[in-house]
């Protein structure tokens, strides 16, 4: 990752913060996709953790939850102590669909471990995936085209097609 116009490197959480600042909210669940897209994914630079000293994080899977990487509405929601019901309700009613906008930061995180080099096959446990099928039809549902089949850009090319599609593409209408 490099900041646009030169070769500096930026952060995942450079690049993401576009995406969660067009979160036109609630405050609530504008916070649920922080904590999404934030949470500790081995593998990305700047949300690796050190396992060893956190309490509730598995060392086999090193994410937050039990070993779970948070990727579901429930999942946010219990975060939160709130209802999954009120982040789906309260989205819609902004025009965006939750569930939709949690899919692209996992998307994002795959992104980022693509972009340090790791082989399909080695994000699916940080991300949650159970099997190489489950990335492929993870992507092609988000994209409609296989993870080979997409242009090889950079995670700050993805983040404003993500915020369109999310936010600006009418998807709670």
């Amino acid at each position: 990752m490099t900041r646009s116009g030169d070769t500096a490197p930026t952060t995942f959480i450079e690049d993401v913060s576009p995406f969660l600042a067009a979160c036109p909210g609630p405050p609530l669940a504008a916070k649920g996709l922080r904590i999404a897209a934030l949470q500790p994914v081995d593998g990305i630079p700047g949300l690796c953790i050190n396992t060893r000293n956190i309490i509730g994080v598995n060392p086999l899977h090193k994410t937050w939850g039990g070993g779970r990487y948070l990727r579901t509405v429930i999942d946010i929601a219990a975060r939160l102590n709130c209802r999954p019901q009120y982040l789906s309700d309260t989205a819609r009613r902004h025009n965006y669909h939750y569930s939709h906008a949690l899919r692209w930061i996992r998307f994002l995180h795959l992104v980022a471990l693509k972009a340090e080099g790791f082989p399909t096959d080695r994000t699916l446990w940080p991300l949650g995936f159970s099997d190489p099928g489950g990335v492929t039809r993870f992507v092609k549902a988000l994209h409609g085209r296989t993870l080979s089949e997409l242009p090889p850009d950079p995670l700050r090319r993805w983040v404003p097609r993500g915020i369109v599609d999310v936010f600006l593409g009418g998807a709670g209408s």
